[in-house]
């Protein structure tokens, strides 16, 4: 937490903040695939192909379909930022639909999180 000098000889009141800080309320998605490290075991590339081309043709432009914003992808593991819960909430369901689909031999695992973010102003 970042705090400024105050050169008063008084104490900050309430009205009067020390530290400035920016809130923002966002829904995060963390998402990855069921069975991927067995998968992996049986054939690292083409699992990694398959992979890669559904993230492409089918996960990213859902994510970007509801506004949310990759954070991080790791392996079969993905961290996804949305400003809202609805957007993840559409999200992470056409997400499952579309994993059950014979194209898609991934399942997908999701959890949404609501969270809160502080930065120094």
């Amino acid at each position: 937490m970042a705090l400024e000098l105050v050169r008063s000889r008084t104490a900050p009141t309430a009205i009067d903040a020390v530290a400035t800080h920016r809130r923002r309320l966002m829904a995060v998605m963390l998402a990855d695939v069921v069975g991927y490290s067995r998968m992996m075991s049986r054939s690292e590339d083409e699992t990694h192909a398959r992979f890669t081309r559904h993230a492409r043709e089918l996960i990213e432009p859902t994510i970007d379909k509801y506004h949310g914003r990759l954070v991080r992808s790791m392996g079969d593991g993905l961290l996804v930022e949305f400003s809202g819960a609805i957007d993840a909430v559409r999200c992470a369901t056409l997400l499952n639909e579309l994993s059950v689909r014979p194209s898609f031999t991934e399942t997908l695992r999701m959890r949404l999180n609501d969270v809160r973010c502080s930065a120094a102003g």
